[in-house]
């Protein structure tokens, strides 16, 4: 059953799978002159970050779909709508401890229930390689912007156009799509926003294309949603969705996470032994992001 609920004041979209974002996204495109739709994947960094970022939440609450990216997001909703069943009374004092034993209780049982929340997450690496393969088949066209290439310990490589490699990697597996063009020289900052839109109207006009199909912007949370509300219309794109770091995850040679580690849930602490960088980003899904879904549920 779809549903849309607020974490924190911030709009998710449970009950989509990838076939029914699939079939959205072929609606938009073949909606004639279709643009400035766009698709947020939030996962607990999204939520955390909008509550400290009123222009974030905005544009999260105004996207067209605002799936849930990560297991945390997903026992976030799990552990809401139980509490929401309970008939106990509601003073402070029982909803600190029933509360607490609930979502020790929910994320316990996380660890045998990985198939079931497998199903209800969906995650930017896993829209972006859907698309990908159906635009082959339906002959949309696609543009890839940003990305950046990341050394052990976090730091960017400038060289790199992550953008470019993928674009080859793709055509290698795909001799058919359609790719526009590709770039990571440019920033997400407003003011490189002219030379970034000259660019990509220029690949625009040597295809002889008027609008593009799919636009994945891979600049991290929050800029790369801040660009696409900005810019969108400018292009125009038909739908864009902000894809984080998956343009270097897919360019990067590390071996993916083997399928046991995969099974139990815990692809993040595999990522962490191959990217040490991503430390912090681990901090604020566990235990930072529970602990904030605890404290406001305590609110109600």
């Amino acid at each position: 059953m779809r549903e849309e609920i607020y974490i924190g004041g911030v709009k998710v979209n449970f009950g989509y799978t990838i076939e029914d974002v699939l079939e959205f996204v072929d609606k938009i495109v073949r909606t004639p002159n279709s643009s400035d739709h766009y698709i947020c994947t939030t996962g607990p960094e999204f939520i955390m970050t909008a509550q400290k970022d009123a222009e974030f939440k905005e544009i999260i609450n105004n996207s067209d779909l605002s799936l849930p990216d990560g297991y945390g997001v997903v026992l976030a909703r799990k552990y809401l709508e139980k509490i929401g069943k309970l008939k106990y009374p509601k003073t402070l004092l029982y909803k600190i401890v029933w509360n607490f034993i609930i979502g020790v209780g929910i994320g316990g049982m996380s660890f045998f229930q990985k198939d079931e929340l497998n199903k209800e997450k969906i995650t930017g690496v896993e829209i972006f390689k859907k698309i990908t393969e159906v635009s082959v088949k339906k002959k949309y066209n696609i543009f890839l912007l940003g990305g950046r290439k990341r050394s052990y310990i976090g730091r960017q490589d400038m060289s790199k156009d992550v953008s470019q490699e993928l674009k080859y990697r793709l055509r290698n597996t795909y001799p058919n799509i359609e790719i526009i063009g590709a770039t990571s020289q440019f920033s997400s900052q407003s003011s490189d926003d002219s030379n970034t839109l000259k660019y990509i109207h220029q690949c625009m006009n040597e295809k002889g294309i008027e609008q593009i199909d799919i636009l994945f912007v891979a600049y991290g949370h929050p800029n790369q949603e801040k660009w696409i509300v900005r810019n969108s219309k400018l292009i125009p794109a038909a739908i864009s969705v902000g894809v984080g770091g998956t343009f270097d995850y897919l360019t990067d040679d590390i071996r993916e996470c083997p399928l046991f580690i995969q099974r139990f849930g815990l692809e993040w602490l595999y990522r962490l032994y191959v990217q040490p960088w991503r430390i912090g980003r681990i901090f604020i899904a566990f235990p930072t992001f529970p602990f904030f879904v605890y404290k406001k549920s305590l609110d109600k």
